[in-house]
């Protein structure tokens, strides 16, 4: 039981994390398709670019983040993989003047740590626990 309140307790940060995101930046970079259904079912709204499984060069995907956003935030997975894109995306796109919001990949993996999982996807599986 306690362990089903501390998980709706992170639902609801989480939820709560996804709306001030939406306030604070123009758009999110994510790798893939699962990651983009995950933001949506926690309410974000806001345009939302995925870097894998896409024909699209990382540096072309830069660029044209970087003619439609002023600040983004980078929410690659957690792993070795993840982690690698998140400097990749992070080193080009300041290049390019973007402001990239670490705080909220700081916040997305401390909660993914807590809920045991080490990608922005594995939360969609936990956030059907969420009421609408």
């Amino acid at each position: 039981m306690r362990d089903l309140r501390r998980t709706m307790e992170l639902l609801q940060e989480l939820r709560h994390l996804v709306s001030e995101m939406a306030y604070s930046v123009d758009a999110v970079i994510v790798e893939g398709r699962r990651d983009v259904e995950a933001l949506r079912t926690l309410g974000f709204s806001k345009p939302i670019y995925t870097c894998s499984g896409t024909s699209m060069p990382r540096g072309e995907l830069c660029s044209t983040v970087a003619k439609e956003c002023s600040r983004v935030a980078i929410l690659t997975d957690m792993d070795e993989e993840g982690e690698h894109l998140f400097s990749e995306f992070r080193r080009m796109l300041t290049e390019m003047g973007v402001a990239v919001e670490d705080f909220y990949r700081l916040k997305f993996r401390r909660i993914c740590m807590e809920l045991h999982t080490n990608s922005i996807e594995g939360l969609l599986r936990v956030s059907r626990l969420l009421p609408t």
